[in-house]
């Protein structure tokens, strides 16, 4: 019989995977968003555009929550293996 390697523990934490989902769902909303601006007329190519660029700066703060929980997920990491 063969046998099956042991899954490696996942480094991210919970926060860390939410915040990249976060991170990912507004950066396609910013995408969408920046290309219907590109198709409308100029009143309503104004109003997805501005739209495009809230989702550009939420997708920018899910960046920064996710390193920061990066950051606290290592530094647990390292009080957790760290010999006495």
């Amino acid at each position: 019989m063969s046998e099956k390697e042991p899954k490696k523990p996942t480094s991210q934490n919970k926060t860390e995977r939410l915040a990249r989902l976060y991170r990912n769902i507004n950066a396609l909303g910013a995408a969408a968003c920046f290309a219907v601006g590109a198709v409308l007329a100029a009143p309503l190519a104004a109003v997805a555009n501005t739209l495009g660029a809230l989702n550009l700066a939420q997708a920018a703060g899910g960046e920064v929550v996710r390193q920061s929980a990066k950051k606290r997920n290592q530094k647990s990491n390292n009080k957790r293996h760290k010999k006495p």
